[in-house]
């Protein structure tokens, strides 16, 4: 099988890639592109996924355990898909706004302080660290490929 991706050529490799994004946007939390890398790689593990499974399920059915296991994963989803095409055709987070929210301390002070972070406020008024919710994405990831071949 010819490759397009250059080194990448699995789910287990897109996962490694996606814990060096991550590890580069834990370096530096409040950098929108160092974030970008790491939302999008998080989320095309699910489609690595697909495409190596042996289901009959459409896509979408596929994805729905993961959701439920992982529902940032539904945030993953709209991030990346809202930063290739600009417009969500099916939002599946309901994310109303994204922002860079000014702290009084920088971002390697803990949660615990009012620091400077990437905010991702929903329709109902829920307001999240982009940090922890990609922090919950890594657990799953961490946990799903400890016994994925």
């Amino acid at each position: 099988m010819n490759s397009h991706t250059f080194e990448t050529n699995s789910a287990r490799e897109k996962y490694q890639e996606f814990l060096e994004d991550y590890q580069d946007c834990k370096q530096e939390p409040t950098n929108t592109r160092r974030a970008k890398h790491a939302y999008a790689s998080a989320w095309e593990i699910l489609d690595w996924l697909y495409k190596e499974s042996t289901t009959s399920l459409e896509l979408g059915s596929f994805r729905t355990p993961f959701f439920q296991g992982c529902p940032s994963l539904l945030v993953m989803h709209d991030l990346a898909n809202a930063a290739k095409h600009k417009i969500l055709d099916r939002p599946k987070a309901d994310i109303q706004n994204t922002q860079t929210k000014p702290g009084a301390f920088s971002a390697e002070f803990s949660n615990a302080f009012d620091k400077t972070r990437l905010e991702i406020e929903f329709e109902d008024g829920r307001v999240k660290n982009f940090e922890t919710e990609i922090d919950q994405v890594k657990s799953y990831w961490d946990s799903y490929f400890l016994n994925y071949p």
